[in-house]
């Protein structure tokens, strides 16, 4: 009995325990599990300067910028994005398009993303979650007290509530202990980027 008891069980928490992986993402994995989308492409949007940030033609290594949108219409149609280099003033532009679906910009659609590309490592294109992902994990909240701020060197960003620094040049990396910053995957060619973490 206990043979055939075991030989049914086993397969059982085998398969418990690939669907909760599945659920919370690989631990070693360099991206976070939330999912994300985002999309924009130069050749057909109305150009919006900060962006630049994250296309691999130009001298924009070590350049971050943050991306967020406001006055979202017409199921998701027509939008304000905006963007901010650190230290200017932000811009925006209005996008009015059939195709964008950012139901998912972020954690929840609520900072927007902070994409740049690092020197130090290759020049890397990086996406990250605008959220503290430390107070996120505390608190699960959405709140603007926990929208990241660049330093004066616009390499780094600190939370204003837990005052936590994060190295955008080396992935994230909490500086003074903690989670390091929620990374999505993510792609650009000379006019096209893409935030796709699904």
């Amino acid at each position: 009995m206990k043979k055939i008891l075991s030989f049914f069980l086993l397969p059982l928490s085998f398969l418990f325990l690939t669907s909760c992986n599945s659920i919370l993402g690989d631990a070693t994995s360099e991206y976070c599990s939330y999912q994300s989308y985002f999309s924009y492409d130069t050749q057909t949007e109305a150009y919006l300067t900060p962006l630049a940030a994250a296309f691999p033609t130009g001298n924009y290594s070590n350049t971050f910028c943050m991306v967020w949108v406001t006055d979202i219409q017409n199921s998701y149609k027509k939008y304000n994005l905006w963007g901010q280099l650190s230290g200017r003033d932000a811009e925006k532009v209005q996008v009015d398009s059939s195709f964008k679906t950012l139901s998912a910009m972020g954690l929840y659609n609520a900072a927007g993303f902070i994409i740049g590309r690092s020197a130090l490592q290759n020049n890397t294109l990086y996406v990250f979650d605008r959220l503290c992902p430390n107070c996120y994990t505390s608190s699960r909240s959405t709140e603007k007290k926990y929208y990241l701020a660049f330093d004066t060197s616009g390499q780094s960003v600190t939370c204003p509530t837990c005052k936590r620094t994060y190295s955008l040049l080396n992935g994230g990396i909490c500086s003074t202990g903690g989670e390091k910053l929620f990374r999505y995957k993510a792609s650009a060619n000379d006019h096209y980027l893409l935030v796709n973490n699904y």
